[in-house]
């Protein structure tokens, strides 16, 4: 059997578990986007559309599936321009779909806590051809062919720390390219990667996320990078564990993984909530829980429990 050429994009892991990034001569840094992660695709003559693990079925003008994405696509005319533009090609296109809702057409609210545009949109960050990704310089090229922008670059030269903390809790430029100037409307962090799409020697995607400030999903992390830690890096036990990575940012992630899924946020979806924090925390602590000298038997049964307490905060949130 063939492999499907419709791929899911690499996960991103958090600055600090891809050091190699400090080795590279040269990285582009983008906003980073808090939006719903989607891609498009022209493959063998046929137009696949799907969000960052699922593929979608229901490609329909007035399909309910995909976040208003689907119906988008086919409202603005991109099933036919990917087909004129990419005839003859296997191309992809990853990017973040985003805004405040199009109501008369049935386009939810994307994202919460920060303004990027009056309506919705999509931009994208990475492109696949021919079964590669192409080096970033072309994203841009790619994208206009069939009238997509890409993600606002913020810096292009050596890696700095001190220069991504700069990007932290600073104006969304994406909202500013779109006229909402307004300091507290803060981007959510930024991503970091080489000019050509790399690989470690593990074969891992050589890019990273960086988003200490409120945006942060670990509790210790959730402050200005210029602020003291309020907790040690390393923590001392189970429970510490839960604190710092069980947060309301990480459950909002979560849950627009149901929403992806078109899986109503109530509560008879408590066991995939806590499934999918489970997997993600899992991915995203292991570094932390190896420091910490803890097994996962160790942390599970209070992730759990916590979890639980801030969905059911957040389920009374909305019913207020």
């Amino acid at each position: 059997m063939s492999k499907d050429k419709f791929t899911q994009y690499p996960h991103i892991e958090n600055l600090e578990e891809v050091p190699k990034i400090f080795e590279l001569p040269e990285v582009i840094v983008t906003e980073k986007i808090h939006g719903s992660a989607m891609r498009i695709g022209w493959l063998d003559g046929v137009l696949r559309l799907g969000g960052r693990k699922l593929e979608f079925t229901d490609l329909r003008p007035d399909t309910k599936e995909g976040l208003g994405f689907i119906s988008w696509v086919f409202d603005v005319g991109l099933d036919r321009s990917m087909k004129e533009a990419f005839t003859g090609e296997d191309v992809i296109l990853f990017g973040e779909w985003h805004g405040s809702g199009t109501p008369k057409k049935g386009w939810p609210q994307v994202q919460k806590g920060i303004r990027y545009l009056k309506g919705n949109d999509f931009r994208i960050f990475d492109v696949k051809v021919q079964g590669r990704y192409v080096p970033q310089d072309q994203i841009g090229s790619w994208g206009a062919k069939v009238g997509l922008k890409t993600m606002p670059v913020l810096y292009r030269g050596k890696p700095d720390q001190k220069v991504f903390d700069s990007f932290i809790d600073s104006m969304s430029r994406l909202g500013e390219e779109n006229g909402i100037i307004d300091p507290e409307n803060t981007m959510e962090g930024v991503v970091i990667r080489p000019p050509e799409p790399m690989w470690d020697e593990q074969g891992n995607f050589i890019i990273a996320k960086y988003k200490i400030g409120k945006w942060a999903e670990r509790a210790s992390q959730q402050r200005h990078p210029f602020q003291p830690r309020k907790e040690k890096a390393v923590l001392p036990g189970a429970p510490e564990f839960a604190i710092e990575f069980v947060t309301e940012t990480r459950l909002e992630h979560v849950l627009d993984q149901l929403r992806e899924a078109s899986i109503p946020i109530e509560l008879k979806a408590m066991g995939e909530v806590m499934k999918r924090m489970g997997q993600d925390i899992k991915r995203e602590g292991a570094s932390a829980l190896e420091k910490a000298q803890l097994e996962w038997k160790d942390v599970s049964s209070h992730i759990t429990q916590k979890t639980k307490s801030i969905f059911m905060k957040h389920l009374e949130t909305l019913k207020g």
